[in-house]
């Protein structure tokens, strides 16, 4: 009997030992979803270094050289070329022996962020708010901005408290609001050659948003499910995409309302369907994650189990 009781005592050890099971799961999730969200982001950014390279910063949405370019724009697109590089880096060596390396790139890639926000933030004031008097666009870039830091300072705070899983959240979250203007981006360029020779640089935007906002709530939402970090952080922030998107169909719909035969019936029909897949992804989430709750509880309901055998035998041994 004494020798049943060590086996159980054994089992049940093996019951606790769940951390590195946990940072595995997150580990892999993070960086499926999290390359995925870059490739795209990157590709988005492609035509738009090879007109760096050439002197030349490209205006997607207009598809010329940019009307406002000046040294906060060039230092803006400059310090973005470093975060990615440092992006590819951190995705290449997180959960791997490099840590110096992750540690170091990590903070120059912080660094490159900030001076990037920094710059987007005053082109944005002088040129979208006090020159242009585009309060809408520049209300959403202001909140890109913020977020982005924001989510990247509190990530790399936890990581200087060695609070790694929380640590990974936060410059996810982060990532997420950086890749919002690539992937745009990627959404201009590929959804220009419907809108005809000459689409609204207006309505480019507009729509290709719409598409943006779709794609990172479906990766990220997707990441935070596989990697179970349901949390209060990465709700938020995937939900602040979620509920970009259905202010963007709201916009749209009353551009159609407002310019009658102005905005495309397909354009409005597709943006609802959008909305509508968007919901229906949310759900089946929730469902899995009410699963993986209900799993989650069975399995502390046996740890729990074990732990009083475990003590009741250590009783017995001892006696």
């Amino acid at each position: 009997f004494k020798e049943r009781c060590k086996h159980v005592k054994m089992a049940s050890s093996g019951l606790i030992g769940d951390d590195a099971l946990a940072r595995l799961l997150q580990n892999r999730a993070f960086k499926l979803c999290g390359s995925c969200a870059a490739v795209l982001g990157f590709a988005g950014f492609v035509p738009s270094i090879i007109s760096i390279l050439s002197g030349v910063l490209w205006s997607v949405s207009h598809n010329a050289p940019h009307s406002d370019a000046d040294a906060w724009l060039w230092v803006h697109a400059i310090s973005m070329i470093f975060w990615f590089i440092a992006l590819a880096v951190q995705m290449w060596t997180g959960g791997s022996p490099s840590k110096a390396v992750h540690r170091w790139v990590g903070y120059f890639g912080y660094a490159a962020l900030s001076v990037g926000m920094l710059c987007g933030l005053v082109w944005t004031l002088k040129y979208d708010i006090i020159i242009h008097r585009t309060s809408l666009g520049a209300t959403y870039t202001l909140l890109l901005i913020v977020l982005a830091w924001l989510n990247a300072t509190v990530g790399v705070v936890l990581a200087a408290k060695k609070q790694v899983a929380e640590h990974k959240d936060y410059m996810l979250m982060g990532l997420m609001w950086t890749l919002d203007p690539a992937v745009h981006r990627l959404a201009m360029w590929l959804i220009r050659p419907m809108c005809g020779i000459r689409p609204d640089p207006d309505d480019l935007l507009i729509y290709s948003k719409l598409a943006a906002n779709f794609v990172l709530v479906t990766i990220f939402g997707s990441m935070i499910v596989l990697a179970r970090r349901i949390r209060r952080v990465t709700l938020l922030n995937v939900g602040g995409q979620f509920v970009l998107y259905f202010l963007g169909v709201t916009n749209l719909l009353l551009n159609a309302l407002s310019r009658p035969g102005g905005v495309s019936h397909t354009v409005v029909g597709l943006a609802i369907a959008g909305g509508a897949t968007l919901i229906l992804f949310s759900t089946a989430l929730y469902l899995v994650v009410r699963q993986q709750q209900q799993v989650t509880r069975a399995m502390i309901r046996q740890q729990q189990r074990a732990m009083r055998g475990t003590q009741q035998c250590d009783v017995l041994i001892s006696g």
